[in-house]
């Protein structure tokens, strides 16, 4: 990402980021067609006939329920797994001229401010990164994402 910005800001002019943070995105693994014995292909990874429950006292418990989707929290492969969930959203960026990084679960968009259209342009990339993410089952989380 600094190898883009340096230059804008060497031809001193501004550039903004958003950063994004989503909500439980390591909690999916159904893209690309990954069926159940795709994921069993990561041994320990998956969530997979496994049960969680919540235990709000000391001596209660909810009921349990299946588990259907995600990986561990904390596992190794929960990054790898999740970048490529969302690999595809690097094409919907892209298409608006718009630099971005990705990390895990957080994906950063950046734009020089030469134009006034700049922020129009970012805007409507947000709008659709938003969209995307929705319809994948991911959810922006408007408390942890700034510009």
């Amino acid at each position: 990402m600094l190898d883009t910005v340096y230059p804008i800001a060497d031809d001193k002019k501004a550039t903004l980021l958003v950063a994004l943070d989503l909500s439980v995105a390591f909690d999916r693994r159904d893209t690309f067609g990954i069926s159940s014995s795709a994921v069993q292909l990561f041994p320990g990874c998956a969530v997979l006939d496994r049960q969680k429950a919540v235990c709000p006292c000391w001596d209660s418990k909810s009921t349990p329920a299946i588990c259907e989707f995600g990986v561990h929290q904390g596992s190794v492969l929960g990054p790898l797994l999740y970048t490529l969930y969302v690999a595809l959203v690097a094409k919907v960026i892209q298409s608006f001229g718009v630099d971005h990084t990705q990390y895990a679960d957080d994906t950063q968009l950046f734009i020089s401010l030469s134009a006034t259209s700049s922020v129009n342009i970012l805007e409507n990339c947000l709008a659709a990164v938003h969209n995307w993410f929705a319809i994948n089952g991911l959810s922006l989380n408007p408390d942890k994402s700034d510009a």
